[in-house]
């Protein structure tokens, strides 16, 4: 697995379900790219997705030119791909600050220096590129969030708190949290949140729901029955049904003789 080249794939300007699913690829690869073996299925656990969702991520990649697909299969029958490291990012992109040659800088971190220092140069950290994301984009991640989302309420209010939502999660995190919670064992239909308010509490931060103890008892409807015909017949029995009481034995009808 290369750190080197998952690293290098968050500074791409890919949308960020591709940078997520860029970055798993990554970490399955050498320092150059090479042995990428990992399934569709393992590679939708990994990323917290779909297979479906796996397969379209791949292909926008291989047409964006960011990984290959090798026509012989990986030693464990799964397809072989590659990360085109020349479509990643140098280090002079990501790292465009670098100390003179022959002047140490110093470290002063008095209470008046705000700037940023790595621990072993002393020189200023650049600041993080913040990637915006389209209108299309934003829009195309809300889709994505509706169709797996367990309940589908509230359509408009939803967008609107995904779009507030976007500012503090990145779209991979808030979807992979929205089908973890869709494939709780313990979600009950009648308790699922509505998706703006998933949303609004940060939903995909959550734990996993609380163990059910058990589920609620339902009578059979042919015990039902039962029961109301027993007690149809006790409550006649108790009350002399039609004004009269069981005949006694030897007794018939109209009276003693």
């Amino acid at each position: 697995m290369s750190g080197l080249l998952q690293g290098k794939v968050y500074y791409t300007t890919l949308p960020a379900h591709l940078r997520f699913t860029l970055a798993a690829l990554a970490d399955e690869a050498d320092d150059e790219g090479h042995g990428v073996f990992i399934g569709q299925a393992r590679l939708a656990r990994k990323i917290g997705a779909g297979e479906r969702t796996v397969r379209r991520n791949l292909g926008e990649l291989r047409d964006l030119g960011y990984i290959t697909r090798l026509d012989q299969p990986s030693p464990y029958g799964t397809d072989q791909y590659e990360v085109v490291v020349s479509m990643l990012p140098d280090d002079r992109s990501i790292w465009p600050v670098d100390p003179p040659a022959n002047v140490a800088a110093p470290v002063t971190g008095g209470q008046d220096d705000r700037t940023p220092v790595t621990a072993t140069t002393g020189h200023p950290r650049p600041p993080t590129r913040e990637i915006p994301v389209s209108k299309n984009t934003r829009e195309s991640f809300f889709t994505e969030f509706w169709l797996v989302a367990p309940r589908k309420v509230g359509k408009r209010a939803a967008r609107a708190a995904f779009e507030r939502a976007l500012k503090r999660a990145p779209a991979d995190t808030i979807i992979a949290g929205v089908v973890r919670y869709r494939d709780d064992p313990n979600r009950q239909d009648e308790f699922t949140a509505h998706p703006a308010t998933w949303l609004n509490r940060d939903g995909w931060e959550d734990d996993p729901l609380p163990e059910r103890r058990g589920k609620a008892w339902t009578e059979h409807p042919l015990d039902r029955m039962a029961r109301k015909l027993g007690g149809e017949v006790n409550d006649g029995v108790l009350n002399g049904s039609q004004g009269s009481r069981p005949a006694a034995v030897g007794e018939l009808p109209g009276g003693p003789r």
